[in-house]
């Protein structure tokens, strides 16, 4: 065992005990051929990974429902993993890290408020989250502008950023540029609570939250060019940290079209996870699953790192996203295939 890494070891012992009970891609087999949503519910329940929820689940009779459990259940996960991590400031990285909800429910509400949005459709598509529990959401959801969405955010160097791109926003009439400043928010700060670690770990954390941030910069580049964005907001919500990434991505900043960006990242630094990609839709599919991967790997190239307890943090994110979405694509009946199209199979 490395000189130091043994400060994780009990941590990376019971991390990977719980990644042993997250889903199977044959669970998520079993549960896509659910009939409905109630037969889906019953069926997860039988599954080990959420029969502690026994009681929760026989109750649930929506998405909604199942959601609590499920967002009760990462939390605990995340409360459990970091009472087991000694070291402060690895701490405080997974303390940001957990926050992934907060965060995806916040780009919803701005995308809300900028597309004035049926409060009924963004409350259906809120996860509860720490910052964001259902009745504070839902009054965001109900009547809040713009302004009165960065006002919520808890941190005031992002409500800054929410500002700028509050501009950006206005004159490309999108939300997109307020979306992306969180994702660059977000992706840049755990790259800065991660120089703060002990240097046993430092590089193990660097290359997984390195590919996360460098997929946050290729998607907002891309983003960006298909609203036509202009080169100071390209700035803005372009992540400026980069781990990979280097000449290629100036150059797709600077290309003349999308499809001229595209061809320019398919020939870089991710070329092996981006060549023969048709889409922005397709670019983004295929980065998750790489990150996916990355995160499965960590448990084989960096055994005794922190870097297992974020990587299983990370697929157990996924793991909800999944979950939710095939609750909902039962709820509204939806055939298995339409639903297996945006869950991400390759988590276990």
């Amino acid at each position: 065992m490395l000189a130091g890494a043994s400060v994780y070891a009990y941590a990376n012992a019971r991390s990977r005990a719980l990644r042993s009970f997250m889903l199977t891609p044959a669970n998520y087999d079993t549960l896509l051929r659910a009939r409905s949503l109630p037969m889906m519910i019953q069926t997860l329940l039988s599954m080990p990974a959420y029969s502690q929820y026994a009681r929760e689940l026989m109750q649930a009779k929506t998405p909604a429902d199942l959601e609590a459990v499920l967002i009760k259940d990462y939390y605990d996960k995340v409360s459990r993993v970091s009472s087991w991590v000694p070291e402060r400031n690895a701490r405080q990285l997974l303390r940001t890290l957990s926050m992934r909800f907060d965060f995806d429910n916040l780009k919803l509400l701005l995308r809300a408020a900028v597309t004035k949005a049926e409060a009924s459709e963004v409350t259906r598509l809120l996860v509860p989250s720490l910052r964001y529990p259902p009745d504070v959401a839902a009054k965001l959801a109900e009547r809040a502008s713009v302004d009165d969405v960065i006002a919520s955010v808890w941190d005031s160097s992002l409500r800054s950023l929410l500002m700028e791109a509050k501009r950006a926003a206005e004159e490309l009439k999108s939300p997109l540029p307020l979306e992306l400043t969180v994702d660059r928010y977000m992706a840049e700060l755990l790259w800065r609570q991660s120089q703060q670690l002990p240097e046993v770990s430092k590089q193990a954390v660097r290359h997984l939250l390195g590919v996360e941030l460098d997929s946050k910069a290729i998607l907002a580049c891309l983003r960006a060019k298909a609203l036509r964005a202009k080169a100071e907001d390209m700035e803005l919500i372009v992540p400026k940290v980069r781990y990979r990434l280097g000449e290629d991505l100036e150059k797709a900043m600077r290309a003349a079209t999308l499809n001229e960006a595209m061809r320019t990242l398919a020939e870089g630094s991710y070329s092996s996870v981006l060549r023969g990609s048709q889409s922005l839709s397709d670019v983004e599919r295929r980065l998750t699953l790489y990150m996916i991967e990355v995160n499965k790997q960590v448990f084989i190239q960096y055994p005794f790192q922190l870097t297992v307890v974020i990587a299983f943090l990370n697929l157990k994110y996924y793991e909800v996203r999944n979950v939710r979405s095939i609750a909902i694509g039962k709820f509204y009946e939806l055939p298995p295939n339409v639903i297996r199209g945006v869950i991400y199979h390759s988590i276990t």
